[in-house]
């Protein structure tokens, strides 16, 4: 598939990082229910994506403006065939419903029914991706040595 028109796919680069993790973090806090307080819980998920982002098993694609590369419209973490990590497509009307996040799994290779590893609400009915969180964490603790 095709990105969608006005938009190109590339691959993460240095200067993308705050974007994707403010957006990672904050989306992601909001959607996890855990009473670990934030002093904690920040530090923790910040050296997962940490891991995750070095890892050369995972494929991270950015969508951005054709005529603004550096504009993030959104990206896509992902082990190919193994676990979405993690997607997001900026806040924005004339992005949503699109076919942008669609285009970004098949660019990082996650067929639907791809297990994901983190869900938000609105994510849940909309990928159709069985999410296995704790079990795909899991296991990529044991496999890492991470906690």
């Amino acid at each position: 598939m095709t990105a969608p028109g006005g938009v190109i796919f590339r691959a993460y680069v240095d200067a993308d990082e705050k974007y994707i993790y403010s957006t990672w973090l904050r989306d992601l806090r909001d959607a996890d229910p855990s009473p670990l307080p934030d002093e904690l819980w920040f530090p923790a998920h910040r050296a997962m994506i940490d891991g995750l982002l070095a890892d050369p098993a995972v494929r991270v694609v950015v969508a951005a403006a054709e005529d603004k590369p550096g504009e993030i419209l959104g990206y896509a973490v992902a082990e190919p065939h193994e676990v979405l990590w993690w997607i997001q497509v900026r806040k924005d009307p004339q992005l949503r419903e699109k076919g942008l996040a669609r285009a970004m799994l098949q660019e990082v290779n996650c067929p639907p029914g791809t297990p994901a590893a983190w869900a938000t609400p609105s994510s849940r009915d909309r990928l159709r991706n069985p999410c296995r969180s704790r079990s795909i964490r899991r296991e990529r603790a044991r496999r890492t040595g991470t906690r």
